[in-house]
């Protein structure tokens, strides 16, 4: 075997690198994870956030064809009962109708924007986390390659001289 050619101490130092060389390149490679499962995860909370407001959209639209029907109902009520436009009954429903349909529409905007700055919001903590977690993970590594290799070249010294800590 090749390794068996190799002095104690240059194997040593050998396999102490190697072995912290294949550590740092795990860590690089979980940082890289990290940043993209969280792209990922960001790609997927933009989808949320444009079906919420697709759905928001269309319960706006209802709200309108609601609206819509139950104003040309009165109108056809009205004049179905030879009544004119100035009966204050049917402008008393009128005004209500609208009123509650302006209601309505602010509600559906307010809370529309609530739920986009939420998935907006949940976006940015995801992205943040990954790139925190990952410069950790960087940092982590090569702290370790660092520590490593610095014992690792003194160990060698060490057995190549015959001295001990």
């Amino acid at each position: 075997s090749v390794l068996m050619c190799i002095p104690g101490p240059q194997l040593y130092l050998f396999t102490t690198i190697a072995s912290s060389m294949a550590s740092y390149q795990a860590n690089q490679s979980m940082a890289n994870a990290e940043i993209n499962a969280s792209i990922r995860t960001a790609e997927r909370i933009d989808q949320e956030k444009q079906m919420a407001k697709l759905n928001a959209e269309q319960e706006e639209t209802d709200r309108m064809k609601s609206f819509s029907e139950s104003m040309a109902s009165n109108i056809a009520f009205r004049a179905y009962l030879g009544r004119d436009a100035s009966d204050p009954s049917f402008k008393a429903f009128e005004k209500s109708n609208y009123e509650t349909y302006e209601t309505d529409i602010k509600r559906i905007g307010i809370q529309s924007d609530a739920m986009e700055k939420n998935y907006n919001l949940k976006k940015t903590e995801t992205l943040s986390y990954a790139k925190d977690r990952a410069r950790s993970l960087r940092k982590s590594g090569l702290i370790s390659l660092l520590s490593n290799t610095r014992t690792g070249i003194s160990e060698y010294k060490s057995l190549g001289t015959g001295e001990s800590d």
